[in-house]
């Protein structure tokens, strides 16, 4: 059977870090689920009554301190509903022959989980079994809902094409509306009608943003694309406002007219419903080398978080920073498109789940380090010494309405560590969740898995 192991770290923090006051940032407790193969956490989100939605992938059958979940074959999907002290409410597996992957996951009506990802051959959700369109082992897209108090199938639906239709982040608005966006090529059959692609044919990627109903049923699309490889990256709702980010190659236009990349570069912009899907204001991320966009999130005023990673130089509207080494960055976009600050971390990564970053008067930002990153004067530093194999850990940063860092935290295993997304509940309190490959040492406590890789959920103090 899978199983589970608690761990705790100090106040400081393992590796060093910062505060500014005892106990900011504790952990109040933690869990490594998995006892044998890979289990990889992708992402998390959390209901108004403080209950976990997490989600990932395995390659073995699985517990979230419930039930196991029978694995079937290759990576398969498993979404778990955990109360606020990391306790199993509920779990289910989304399986089938080759690939089921999830990349978000959101509370949405009524509590209800709300999770998309892509699949290929096949799906079952709850006993439903969803085909893929063209049985070429390709991907197409899907998006579920899962009841509130047992995680069965309320609906599910599929988004395919004759070649690769990815779901990559979600968010669900006041009135329970779901958007989901992802990327595909050449075409998608969206709502039961065939959407082209910008430029068929060319075997690039374009962008896709779906508006569905609370119960599921098909309202409208959005598609964005031009020549070259479009891929979407996050979506974030304030009211009636959507941020998006999408990375793009070529020439892009949003709305506001084309954008022209230096290498690979990003789009963050602004939409509203009134007018319909109105862009109000775009942000071009560029600079040599490629410009990842990991994450947004609204600061509740009109404005938006963004976070990602670079190599080189950075440039946020009229902002730049420079890195001699890969570095994660962080920056806030007023109501009006206005870039108010742009900060970053030399030798980190932000994370690759979904989101990396949180954000409710003040704000949490997950990622990978390796060896070291610099977190304003101090460094946070690997506890493997010289001699062992270098390899990844993860990082944790609370930071204020300004980008000030509040206290940072590093830990890690002998393996490659990952912070892959985090959240925010009602308190303040940050839940992370991610990966670790083998035992820790988190601050003075252990904690020991025997799994090749665990998946880890964390909460920790504000």
């Amino acid at each position: 059977m899978s199983g589970l192991s608690d761990f705790h770290v100090s106040e400081t923090g393992a590796g060093g870090g910062q505060t500014d006051c005892p106990g900011c940032g504790a952990p109040l407790w933690g869990r490594a689920f998995g006892d044998t193969a890979v289990s990889h956490g992708r992402t998390i989100a959390v209901d108004d009554d403080g209950s976990l939605l997490v989600a990932g992938i395995v390659s073995a059958d699985f517990s979230f301190g419930g039930a196991e979940l029978a694995h079937m074959e290759s990576w398969d999907a498993v979404v778990g509903k955990l109360d606020g002290d990391g306790g199993h409410l509920w779990s289910v597996a989304l399986v089938g022959r080759s690939d089921q992957l999830v990349d978000a996951v959101a509370s949405g009506p009524e509590r209800d989980a709300v999770v998309a990802g892509a699949f290929a051959t096949e799906i079952f959700i709850d006993g439903v079994r969803h085909p893929e369109t063209v049985d070429a082992l390709d991907a197409d897209a899907y998006v579920a809902c899962l009841d509130a108090q047992d995680g069965h199938r309320k609906w599910s639906k599929t988004f395919g094409g004759a070649t690769t239709q990815r779901a990559t982040a979600l968010a669900v608005n006041d009135a329970g509306e779901i958007f989901v966006m992802g990327d595909f090529f050449d075409g998608i059959d969206i709502g039961g009608a065939w959407v082209p692609s910008a430029t068929p044919g060319l075997g690039t990627s374009d962008v896709f943003l779906i508006r569905l109903g609370s119960d599921g049923a098909y309202q409208s699309h959005l598609v964005f694309g031009d020549a070259a490889h479009d891929n979407a990256r996050a979506i974030a709702i304030d009211g009636a406002t959507r941020f998006m980010a999408i990375e793009f190659e070529g020439a892009l236009n949003v709305g506001l007219g084309p954008l022209t990349a230096v290498g690979r570069d990003a789009v963050v912009f602004q939409m509203v419903d009134e007018p319909m899907n109105a862009v109000t204001w775009q942000v071009h991320i560029t600079g040599a080398g490629a410009q990842q966009v990991s994450g947004v999130a609204s600061d509740g005023r009109g404005g938006v978080l963004v976070a990602g990673t670079f190599a080189g130089a950075l440039e946020i509207g009229t902002l730049r920073v420079v890195s001699y080494r890969e570095a994660a960055y962080l920056a806030a976009i007023d109501a009006q498109g206005t870039v108010s600050w742009l900060r970053h971390f030399v030798g980190a990564r932000a994370g690759n789940g979904t989101p990396p970053l949180a954000f409710t008067g003040t704000g949490l930002l997950t990622g990978t380090f390796f060896s070291w990153m610099a977190v304003d004067d101090q460094l946070i530093v690997s506890e493997r010494t010289l001699a062992e194999e270098p390899s990844r850990d993860l990082f944790l940063l609370k930071f204020d309405d300004q980008g000030k860092v509040l206290w940072s935290r590093g830990f890690g295993s002998s393996g490659d560590d990952v912070g892959a997304a985090v959240a925010l509940d009602a308190a303040g309190e940050g839940i992370l969740v991610g990966d670790l490959d083998g035992s820790a040492t988190l601050g003075n406590q252990p904690i020991e898995t025997s799994a090749d890789v665990a998946l880890l959920v964390a909460k920790f103090a504000p």
